[in-house]
């Protein structure tokens, strides 16, 4: 299967919000076949895949971004010298002063340089990162260049509506959602009982779990490869059987004919998860984690089944939308399919029982 997975702007702090796209990416890295994201880390992500290629100006602004309490210089002084500057390099004819000052700016921006690398070095630890940032290699694993919400004027054109548009409407690629997906809507476990209320609106959606793993940062890139490897050989049916859920309830409106579906998907994909679930706890690494890391995080991958009305909605109250975007992605999926039937995404939860430490 082929995920997407886009946040930003919701309600934590940069350190909590950038360990939660970790998990993602830690959980779609391992059982997605590709994986797309847009999200706050590919900002930093790609100021780091970069940092070589930026201009003195950008090298400035980055560091600023990054650590905007720095005071020695400050921002208005920095701007300030490189305005300078610029103006003494397009002398036909520089003194010996005017040589001395760009070479002094040049080591300047060398520190400054040093600055954003250690800032970003250690977002990427506190975000327990740092270990797989090359796993981003464009085909496994693809950011997108990334825009923060509160830098957009009103009205203006969100390329997010883009992204979402092309993932509802191909049957293989599948939404990735956070694990507060169940603190904005009502999950409805699966098998679910036969007089459950149902309604086509945006109160609920249906819950059907797969398998459980932990996590842990300690894991290497390499280990995290090998892994991925051998988790990718067990999803073949998981990933057939859930595409093909997926392009039948793509049909569906969210009512009791739906729970009858996703009670007799979960009757037939019950075997399969069965062994990939044994599978995961024989793996050699994972039970290094659980031996070595008792305050390991254990993660359970999800399946949901809403309305796409409903997962649009998630992602305005993740706040991942504006209201008005979220109005536009809708005309513009209405064109190509009716946005009160249902859809099949993922999502991650967590066993508060083992806290990350």
């Amino acid at each position: 299967m082929k995920s997407f997975y886009a946040n930003r702007a919701i309600d934590l702090s940069t350190e909590h919000k950038l360990l939660e796209e970790t998990i993602s990416f830690y959980t779609l890295y391992l059982f997605a076949e590709n994986s797309w994201y847009y999200a706050n880390f590919c900002h930093f992500v790609t100021m780091w895949n970069l940092m070589d290629k930026y201009d003195d100006l950008a090298i400035i602004r980055i560091v600023y971004f990054l650590d905007p309490e720095m005071d020695n210089p400050t921002r208005e002084q920095s701007m300030f010298n490189y305005e300078g500057i610029r103006k003494l390099k397009a002398l036909k004819h520089k003194d010996k002063r005017a040589l001395q000052l760009i070479n002094e700016f040049k080591s300047f921006i060398g520190t400054m340089k040093q600055i954003a690398i250690c800032e970003l070095e250690k977002i990427f630890k506190n975000a327990k990162l740092w270990e797989w940032i090359s796993l981003f290699d464009n085909e496994t694993a693809t950011i997108f260049a990334f825009k923060f919400s509160d830098n957009f004027k009103d009205n203006e054109e969100d390329e997010l509506i883009g992204y979402f548009h092309d993932a509802f409407c191909n049957s293989h690629d599948f939404l990735f959602l956070n694990f507060y997906v169940d603190q904005i809507f009502n999950a409805i476990s699966i098998p679910a009982p036969n007089d459950v209320a149902l309604k086509a609106d945006t109160a609920a959606y249906y819950h059907i779990p797969l398998f459980s793993f932990p996590f842990h940062s300690d894991i290497t890139k390499d280990n995290l490869k090998i892994i991925r490897a051998h988790m990718q050989e067990k999803m073949k049916n998981i990933s057939l059987m859930t595409e093909a859920f997926k392009s039948e309830v793509n049909q569906m409106e969210f009512n009791s004919q739906l729970n009858e579906i996703c009670c007799t998907f979960y009757q037939q994909i019950s075997p399969e998860i069965k062994i990939m679930q044994q599978h995961i706890d024989n793996e050699l690494y994972f039970q290094q984690v659980i031996k070595s890391h008792p305050a390991y995080l254990e993660i359970t991958l999800n399946l949901g089944v809403a309305p796409v009305t409903t997962i649009i909605e998630y992602y305005v109250k993740a706040g991942t939308l504006k209201p008005y975007v979220a109005d536009a992605l809708k005309r513009q999926l209405s064109f190509k399919t009716d946005i009160n039937k249902c859809d099949v995404f993922l999502y991650y939860s967590v066993d508060a029982r083992k806290p990350f430490l």
